[in-house]
């Protein structure tokens, strides 16, 4: 599977900037690498305040100090897959445990055509490559 590594960008290996930076190219988004802290001011994307609001695709951008942070995918209302420093692996896990809630930031999306992937679902935004397909281990 593959382990976590701070600084890592993929593909066997990665970070949680890096494992979100490796999705959105993998789906075709342009998108440069940008730490966790960075997340937190990007404006090419669309905010989302309310962590009740996140849908599949959706950036999840954490804040745990003023200098850390931790980024992830949702893959649903619930659920997210990231790069765990903690579990030293990519995972998928709720993201709508009083932890996650904690220190929820914001979240992101894209709804301008040149940073979206082309084959979308009718009314589903975000990003994305299907990460259950990653370093070949069933999230």
């Amino acid at each position: 599977g593959c382990r976590y590594k701070t600084g890592a960008k993929g593909s066997s290996s990665f970070d949680c900037s890096g494992f979100v930076y490796w999705c959105l190219n993998q789906a075709g988004v342009r998108q440069g690498y940008m730490t966790s802290k960075s997340w937190r001011s990007v404006s090419k994307y669309q905010k989302i305040s309310s962590i009740d609001n996140i849908q599949k695709g959706d950036i999840i951008v954490f804040r745990m100090s003023s200098s850390k942070g931790h980024v992830g995918i949702a893959m649903s209302g619930s659920e997210m897959v990231d790069a765990s420093s903690g579990e030293g692996c990519v995972v998928r896990r709720s993201y709508k445990t009083d932890y996650w809630r904690k220190y929820f930031y914001c979240a992101e999306y894209s709804n301008n055509a040149q940073n979206a992937p082309p084959a979308r679902k009718k009314g589903e935004r975000g990003v994305i490559y299907t990460p259950k397909k990653v370093c070949d281990k069933k999230l």
